[in-house]
């Protein structure tokens, strides 16, 4: 089973691992990240990001990086079922969530548990620093960027992406995952598709450390 893409939009009957109806005031659970506080089931629904900020899948058979938002308090048997899955854990974003990466035959196998009350798409929206949002704009000012991969990711490869991009790499810092570039504002959103890119924020005045 491929995924749908409506399964990372509002509920819908036919995405039995989504609530079938709105979330009521009383049963909000709230997502909080940078680009925003966001009930994936209430009636707004997910945050508004432009078309350029946003993927509809990642390319079949390949892995990549979701948003899984547990039921209530998470506990150890729920985290347990979905690593035998096939499911690799990330950060832990309040309240109940988490980032994940998994592949189709784990996505399925997540949508099926009872446990699971959402999931969605890691968007490239939401891997950028509110700051940066404006900087975007600024098509062709270079600014400095510091870009953080996810644990795992080949530094190397993902440094031959940003290059082909058309990013100056600055700096990498092998230690903590981190690639400190020189860019256009208009590369930003290409830099955030990068698959294995979990963070982009100003870089600060000072110099990386190796």
């Amino acid at each position: 089973m491929s995924c749908r893409n409506k399964s990372f939009h509002k509920p819908s009957q036919e995405a039995p691992y989504l609530k079938s109806t709105p979330a009521t005031p009383q049963d909000s659970i709230p997502i909080q990240l940078a680009v925003g506080v966001f009930d994936p089931l209430s009636e707004n629904g997910l945050p508004t990001l432009p078309p350029e900020w946003t993927l509809k899948q990642y390319p079949k058979n390949k892995p990549g990086y979701y948003i899984l938002q547990f039921s209530g308090p998470v506990l150890q048997e729920w985290k347990d079922a979905l690593i035998m899955a096939g499911v690799f854990f990330f950060d832990y974003i309040p309240q109940f969530a988490f980032i994940l990466k998994m592949d189709e035959e784990a996505l399925e196998a997540a949508q099926k548990m009872n446990s699971v009350r959402w999931i969605g798409l890691y968007q490239p929206g939401y891997r950028l620093h509110p700051s940066l949002l404006s900087e975007a704009s600024k098509k062709n000012v270079p600014i400095e960027i510091i870009v953080s991969l996810f644990e795992g990711e080949d530094i190397i490869i993902v440094r031959a992406e940003l290059e082909k991009i058309g990013a100056d790499i600055l700096d990498i810092s092998l230690q903590k995952d981190r690639i400190k570039l020189k860019t256009a504002g208009s590369k930003i959103n290409a830099i955030a598709k990068i698959n294995g890119v979990k963070f982009i924020e100003l870089a600060p005045l000072y110099k990386m450390s190796q």
